[in-house]
């Protein structure tokens, strides 16, 4: 009332962090986040509430059967205690965690469905992401395909997954921005030019991508190549570490020794390994400055002690 911002127009994301981690405040992650949707829903009860389930399974990550039955139990509960599976003014059909693609396409067809969006929560994801793709060019669909999800990017998604659809793939990075893609691809008098500018897009990113320097070898030749050990023979010997070590308030200092640089200027869509990137007479000027930046916010962190680093690891006998 005092800002005159209707309340309906507010979405809380409270985060999902994984359980199980091995920390003991991390256990009851999801039962928090359960609790929050529903208090939020009882004191504000015009809001909408989201929230990104793949992060809750993430210390399960290879027991994809596991993860499946978590991201189940958990979207029940949350959704029973009042998580939005519809915002802005879109409906959501939701099939649930790990649909095939069967069941998708048909639902899509069903009700007549404006836009497909995927979530890739596992990594296997990915490859059934590229299949739907595949399969939405070969029955004639003529609608846009979203893909976000924990595992996602931009680079895969450009990659991977666009060329197999003709008639627009958008990535979207979180759960805010999805809202904002899928508004303007039901708008039929700008959707056609958005597309193509994700087209362009994608199209930089494939090429960026293909300049970066990959010394690979004849299949033959890595096999002679492959690592040789008698296993029988072998003395292994047992870590110093037998258990959890933790590392509390690491300095900055020490860190910055082992930052990739590369996967830093990869991320601003550079697409080369770093420091060859700081010559290149496309993206060096560029490259510098960002990296000059960048060393400046690590020295103001540093210097004024802003963040605390912790970490924790361990090594387990078998």
């Amino acid at each position: 009332n005092k800002v005159k911002f209707p309340p309906t127009d507010i979405i809380f994301d409270p985060n999902i962090l994984a359980i199980a981690t091995g920390i003991e405040e991390h256990n009851n992650y999801a039962v928090d986040f359960i609790n929050t949707v529903k208090w939020i829903k009882e004191n504000l009860p015009f809001v909408k509430v989201s929230g990104g389930v793949s992060n809750l399974s993430f210390s399960f990550r290879g027991n994809n059967a596991i993860r499946e039955a978590m991201h189940s139990v958990f979207l029940y509960h949350a959704i029973a205690a009042g998580m939005d599976m519809a915002c802005n003014n879109f409906e959501v059909i939701d099939l649930g965690v790990m649909a095939s693609c069967e069941v998708i396409l048909q639902t899509a067809k069903k009700e007549n469905a404006d836009i497909i969006a995927l979530s890739g929560l596992i990594t296997p994801s990915l490859d059934e992401m590229s299949n739907v793709a595949e399969e939405m060019e070969r029955q004639g669909f003529n609608i846009p395909l979203m893909i976000g999800g924990a595992t996602t990017s931009k680079t895969h998604t450009a990659l991977k997954i666009a060329p197999n659809y003709s008639k627009g793939v958008v990535y979207s990075v979180d759960a805010s921005k999805a809202v904002e893609a899928a508004k303007k691809l039901v708008d039929k008098n700008g959707r056609e030019r958005y597309l193509a500018q994700i087209e362009e897009e994608y199209q930089t990113i494939s090429e960026s991508y293909g300049k970066i320097e990959r010394k690979l070898v004849p299949l033959e030749e890595a096999r002679e190549k492959k690592f040789q050990i008698d296993w029988n023979k072998k003395r292994i010997n047992v870590p110093n570490l037998i258990r959890t070590k933790h590392l509390k308030n690491f300095p900055i200092s020490e860190l910055r020794e082992y930052i990739d640089w590369s996967y830093f200027f990869v991320a601003w869509d550079m697409g080369m390994v770093y420091p060859k990137i700081m010559d290149d007479p496309k993206y060096g000027a560029e490259a510098k400055k960002l990296f000059e930046d960048a060393n400046e916010m690590l020295d103001l962190l540093e210097r004024e002690d802003i963040l605390t680093a912790n970490a924790i690891l361990g090594g387990f006998q078998g």
